[in-house]
């Protein structure tokens, strides 16, 4: 993969993007300012895979997926780079969304469930309440890692499903 586009800050000021490709930094996450030189801006450039990068409600924050512990997990970190990671997720996670519930983080864990982080986001300090998950995807008929999105009051989410496979009730 060379390039891959991943959000749009919701003040509409910047893309998120994963470059991929280079041996010794695998993928990483950039930042394409959509003003002035817009020019890309490296967020994250390790040895491990960093991905999904997407924003928060009010533009601060970053949340991506990293693989640095050996698995993936979900991770926060302020957009102008200063300050530390916070790690989000606590079995694994991929793929995270955050609309506009600046409390509710969502994101798929390891183990095929969809989880909702709930966190506190302030000016430069980032707290994580708790975790939760709140349904798997098997029983619902989704196929994992395929959340797309999820309504601002959290109460649709948007996913591919294998209609034979379910077995239980639709969500609703």
């Amino acid at each position: 993969w060379d390039q891959a586009g991943e959000a749009v800050s919701p003040d509409g000021r910047y893309l998120t993007f994963t470059s991929g490709g280079d041996p010794k930094t695998k993928a990483d996450l950039w930042i394409l300012p959509l003003f002035g030189e817009r020019k890309p801006i490296p967020f994250l450039r390790t040895e491990f895979v960093e991905a999904s990068g997407t924003f928060s409600p009010d533009s601060r924050w970053i949340v991506y997926q990293s693989d640095e512990t050996g698995r993936s997990e979900i991770y926060a970190r302020l957009l102008d780079g200063s300050g530390g990671k916070i790690q989000v997720s606590t079995n694994g996670g991929r793929r995270p969304i955050w609309k506009a519930d600046p409390r509710r983080l969502y994101f798929s864990s390891i183990d095929r469930k969809l989880q909702v982080a709930y966190v506190n986001a302030g000016a430069t300090s980032l707290t994580v309440d708790s975790v939760r998950a709140l349904f798997d995807y098997e029983s619902r008929g989704i196929v994992p890692n395929t959340l797309e999105d999820v309504s601002s009051d959290g109460k649709l989410f948007l996913a591919t499903i294998t209609e034979s496979k379910r077995t239980s009730a639709p969500i609703t």
